[in-house]
């Protein structure tokens, strides 16, 4: 479990240093608590916005051992052609929440666009 003082770092999800399939299936538990309508997310999905020019994943990350943890994620949409982005959902796991866990993802979100 994460406390305040574990060190958390915001990554880009992509497919260099990321094994979709693991990152598919923890987005799919994300999904599950901030949908009434939860689907699985698939790595092709997760491919194609990791591929786009207009998408970005952003994961929150926690080393753990070896392992690099995914403790939190924000997507970024950017709509060219009405000139605006779209921002989310959040997602912060819930066993893993200090106070403003999630702030450093909406802020690097707000970076992005």
């Amino acid at each position: 479990m994460l406390t305040n003082n574990t060190p958390l770092k915001i990554v880009r999800c992509n497919t260099d240093d990321f094994d979709l399939t693991k990152v598919a299936e923890r987005l799919t538990v994300f999904k599950s608590r901030v949908s009434r309508t939860p689907t699985l997310v698939t790595e092709e999905q997760l491919r194609e916005i990791v591929n786009s020019a207009t998408n970005i994943l952003l994961l929150q990350v926690a080393a753990e051992g070896e392992e690099r943890l995914i403790v939190g994620m924000i997507h970024v949409a950017i709509i060219h052609l009405e000139d605006r982005a779209h921002i989310g959902p959040i997602v912060v796991d819930e066993n893993s929440i200090p106070r403003g866990h999630g702030t450093p993802l909406m802020e690097a979100a707000i970076a992005y666009v």
